[in-house]
């Protein structure tokens, strides 16, 4: 955001999750901490007929908007920067997000804003394998589906490729042997977010060598009748009571 605020530009960031975890407001604390940006934020409360209408009011140099409003054939030539906070497995939706910047009136709209036509610029942000594999897997899904419709994608395939679930290695891999060796990258996402969250609980579990306390003992009077019966001390009860994620954790 700083990079566009020195090039005198303008930027859109595009954010999917609003209703149970909106990160609107988080992402406009962060910039408002760290840069001085006016920030513009597209409320869910704005009907859809009046988004293009919202679009041309919004003056601010950046606008935090959920791209699942920006597929109804916006044109925001003005915003010539991208930033997908969060990206989607959508490859129509991430398309529609993207190309709302490059429209039939794009040169002419830099011409008048900057007195020539400038780079439109797209950054995916990423923060683990998760995220990486998913942004590889989105981007050659958009990639395939271009050649598959007779056009020449906008994409390099060299950015798409995340080891060997790329999908244009997979496609070349098929023309040599005469075989598709296919993995679902949904079941690979799966067993990594499965691995991730283990791994997070391993890291909140207190270390197996700790000392557990022993219970202090008092002298109680016993029969033989009715023999006295000690309380027995799990030893992983501590263990189980630093289990943030419990059940939920499972279930991821």
């Amino acid at each position: 955001v700083k990079g566009v605020l020195e090039r005198g530009e303008r930027v859109i960031v595009y954010t999917g999750n609003t209703q149970k975890c909106d990160m609107r407001p988080v992402i406009r604390r962060v910039l408002e901490k760290h840069t001085t940006a006016t920030i513009d934020v597209l409320a869910d409360s704005v009907p859809a007929k009046k988004v293009e209408g919202w679009f041309e009011k919004a003056k601010g140099d950046v606008a935090l908007v959920s791209y699942k409003r920006v597929g109804t054939g916006l044109s925001l030539s003005q915003y010539n920067n991208v930033i997908w906070y969060d990206y989607t497995n959508n490859s129509r939706a991430a398309e529609q997000g993207d190309g709302r910047i490059r429209r039939v009136n794009t040169v002419q709209v830099h011409r008048e804003l900057f007195g020539a036509v400038r780079a439109c610029r797209y950054f995916y942000l990423i923060s683990g394998d998760v995220q990486s594999l998913q942004l590889s897997y989105t981007l050659e899904k958009r990639m395939v589906s271009t050649l598959a419709e007779g056009e020449i994608p906008d994409l390099d395939p060299a950015d798409c490729t995340c080891g060997e679930q790329s999908f244009s290695g997979l496609l070349t891999r098929a023309l040599q042997r005469g075989q598709f060796e296919y993995a679902d990258p949904s079941e690979l996402l799966k067993k990594m977010t499965k691995a991730e969250n283990a791994r997070i609980e391993k890291n909140n579990l207190l270390p197996q060598d700790a000392p557990v306390p022993t219970p202090k003992t008092e002298p109680v009077q016993t029969s033989t009748m009715h023999p006295a019966k000690t309380k027995r001390v799990d030893p992983v009860a501590p263990t189980e009571q630093m289990n943030l994620f419990g059940d939920w954790g499972k279930a991821a």
